[in-house]
């Protein structure tokens, strides 16, 4: 419910105050030390929720839906073509929007789908 608060920019990151009003008081874990680093996901269990929540459908488009688009799109006919697919599982399914090797696939999505000149997803003779 607090995605619908501020759902095209989200309540921002980390702020997780603006969203604990809205969750069962038993999904709250307080951890001090994690709290303080940052790491507290205070009951969150999916990621693409948490996605929307902190970041809104901007947050959500241009670090998730836009760039497996454009992979596709270049890759569609290779059969690299199931990684998007894959990283959308896995955002589906776990908390990895902030993990480095999520990170590292995004970027490799905007980099090969917008400056790679293989528009069939085969090797061009």
């Amino acid at each position: 419910m607090a995605f619908l608060d501020h759902p095209i920019f989200g309540n921002g990151f980390n702020n997780l105050a603006s969203i604990e009003a809205h969750m069962d008081a038993n999904r709250l874990l307080y951890n001090p030390e994690a709290i303080a680093l940052g790491l507290n996901r205070a009951g969150f269990s999916l990621g693409f929720p948490e996605m929307l929540t902190l970041g809104g459908f901007y947050y959500a488009f241009f670090w998730l839906i836009f760039p497996s688009y454009l992979y596709v799109k270049k890759f569609y006919k290779c059969l690299l073509a199931w990684i998007p697919c894959f990283n959308l599982l896995l955002v589906s399914l776990l908390i990895i929007n902030d993990a480095y090797m999520f990170i590292f696939t995004i970027v490799y999505f905007y980099v090969y789908g917008i400056f790679s000149n293989n528009k069939s997803g085969s090797e061009s003779e």
